[in-house]
């Protein structure tokens, strides 16, 4: 027993440390000389294109590499003004070697920098520069407010019927949707006599075929099955595990046939008339699009002031065009008045008129 009691105390003593604690992951000698960290993300006014005057900008930063969340230092925000109405700002990820206990490393933290603008009377245009000086993002400043709107909105049944495009849901705020380009190709196809090995059903019978339920191939001449169903739909005249091909048949020549399909490539659009001092800054679905439905659209529009701001009825702006497939604002002139003499011309779903007239 004494024997146990010593060799118990041998092991303890063996696996006592008189500096306990946390093993350091890293050390000075791992950090070197590196004095400045960097990001890979970065935001101004939390993605809004348009930022009031007075308001204060904010600064997103994320997947900040700092080498350890102990050796981020501070994060510096260089400034320069350019011809008094562009402020550039580079964020600097400033690094010092740091003993403290860290919990565990981390080196893609965020953050969320807020910079009052009050002092900032003549700037126009703010731009946010990385570590490498490269511009990432931009907002404008201006003077006026936010407002957000939102419209609910039918999308006719006859909107699927790609030979009724282009057309429009209403007179004003409306769905427009139109034919971009057209393509065809021929899809061979030829007929594979099949009999049934076991009758389920004794029935009166009709011809029938087994349509494939993948795609077709214009390189390939697909074989589609001849087989034989029950006139009455609810008997099965042969279950599907019990065709089989009727080699008797077959001819040395079947007769190819050609199925001409067509593919139509369509724009998708969210149209509106606006006041030429508005401007569209986001637009978001409520609720899903489908046919014979009604959905619910929010924007968020920024009003300029006029006292402050010169606004001209020939600028694209005065209209909102959103490309609802590609989820973004349609910004280029000539692609936009295209796009509304389109809109102008198209006939207007006749569920515009029923629903008016309720």
């Amino acid at each position: 027993m004494f024997r146990f009691f010593l060799l118990l105390s041998f092991l303890l003593l063996s696996c006592t440390r008189f500096e306990d604690g946390p093993m350091p992951v890293y050390s000075q000698k791992d950090m070197g000389d590196r004095k400045e960290g960097f990001f890979y993300v970065g935001e101004l006014n939390y993605g809004a294109p348009i930022l009031s005057y007075g308001d204060t900008l904010s600064i997103y930063l994320d997947s900040i590499w700092s080498f350890s969340n102990c050796s981020l230092s501070d994060i510096v925000l260089e400034k320069s003004i350019i011809d008094d109405t562009l402020l550039t700002i580079r964020p600097r990820i400033e690094l010092a070697w740091n003993d403290k206990d860290c919990a565990s490393p981390l080196f893609r933290p965020e953050t969320l920098l807020l910079i009052p603008m009050q002092n900032f009377n003549k700037i126009k245009k703010v731009s946010l520069l990385n570590t490498g000086h490269e511009e990432i993002d931009t907002t404008i400043i201006r003077y006026g407010h936010y407002e957000t709107k939102t419209d609910t909105l039918y999308l006719d049944f006859l909107f699927e019927d790609p030979y009724a495009l282009p057309l429009r849901s209403s007179e004003n705020a409306s769905f427009f949707m139109e034919v971009d380009s057209i393509e065809t190709q021929d899809l061979y196809w030829k007929l594979l006599p099949y009999r049934c090995e076991k009758i389920n059903d004794s029935c009166d019978l009709k011809l029938d075929t087994l349509l494939p339920n993948h795609s077709w191939s214009p390189k390939d001449t697909i074989s589609i099955p001849l087989i034989k169903s029950c006139e009455n739909s609810k008997k099965t005249y042969c279950l599907e595990k019990d065709w089989a091909v009727d080699s008797a048949q077959i001819q040395d020549k079947m007769s190819i046939e050609v199925q001409v399909d067509t593919t139509w490539f369509t724009s998708f659009y969210y149209i509106e008339p606006i006041d030429s001092c508005q401007q569209l800054t986001q637009l978001k679905k409520l609720s899903e699009f489908y046919y014979g439905g009604h959905s619910i659209i929010e924007k968020t529009l920024f009003i300029f002031d006029p006292s402050k701001t010169k606004c001209s009825s020939k600028k694209a702006s005065s209209w909102i065009i959103y490309d609802l497939m590609k989820q973004k604002s349609i910004q280029e002139a000539d692609k936009a008045n295209k796009i509304v003499a389109h809109w102008v011309l198209a006939p207007i779903a006749p569920s515009y008129k029923k629903e008016e007239d309720q």
